[in-house]
């Protein structure tokens, strides 16, 4: 766990509006962590006049891993007389998978692919760079 502070000197800001950028901000850092898949402890949204500053404390060192289940094309979109069509080598390279992985079931509509794939946690530093 890290503590994360990022802080900005500003034109000066008239003191009414700072409570409404305060909410925003605060809004707005809440949900990057949570669309980042990143726990927090508390954070804080500081205001003056001139200087705004950000504090995230108790931050993971990165993101938890994410294991997730993709329906994909049905099997008779898949394969023609047994054979792999251009819709399973699509549906594969987007994924970075390989045939193996694939697994089907049964739906209403019929024979479904699902493909389970890992997705690994990236470094908080990264994601924040970007993010911000």
């Amino acid at each position: 766990m890290a503590d994360f502070i990022f802080e900005l000197g500003h034109e000066e800001v008239p003191p009414g509006v700072i409570p409404d950028i305060q909410k925003y901000l605060d809004s707005q850092f809440k949900l990057m962590l949570i669309n980042n898949r990143l726990s927090s402890g508390i954070l804080s949204v500081l205001l003056t006049c001139r200087r705004t500053a950000v504090i995230i404390r108790d931050l993971p060192l990165k993101q938890a891993d994410l294991e997730k289940e993709i329906q994909g094309p049905a099997q008779n979109i898949l394969y023609r007389n047994g054979e792999p069509t251009q819709a399973l080598t699509g549906f594969l390279k987007k994924y970075d998978a390989k045939e193996k992985d694939i697994k089907f079931i049964d739906t209403e509509k019929g024979k479904y692919s699902v493909l389970k794939i890992h997705e690994k946690g990236r470094k908080t530093e990264e994601i924040l760079k970007t993010s911000i």
